[in-house]
């Protein structure tokens, strides 16, 4: 019984560490994605200048 509860608390810990790990992956792809979008509305704003 002892044993059992200690791989449950194993993966369970497991588990959470890779839902936080991609948590973490997921905002870091949202900052970039937002990021990149900024940069081609700079882009846009530099060309539209220009004309």
């Amino acid at each position: 019984m002892n044993k059992i509860l200690n791989y449950l608390l194993i993966i369970s810990i497991i588990i959470i560490l890779l839902l936080l790990i991609k948590l973490t992956y997921n905002k870091r792809k949202k900052t970039k994605l937002k990021l990149e979008k900024h940069e081609i509305e700079n882009k846009k704003g530099d060309y539209n200048g220009k004309e």
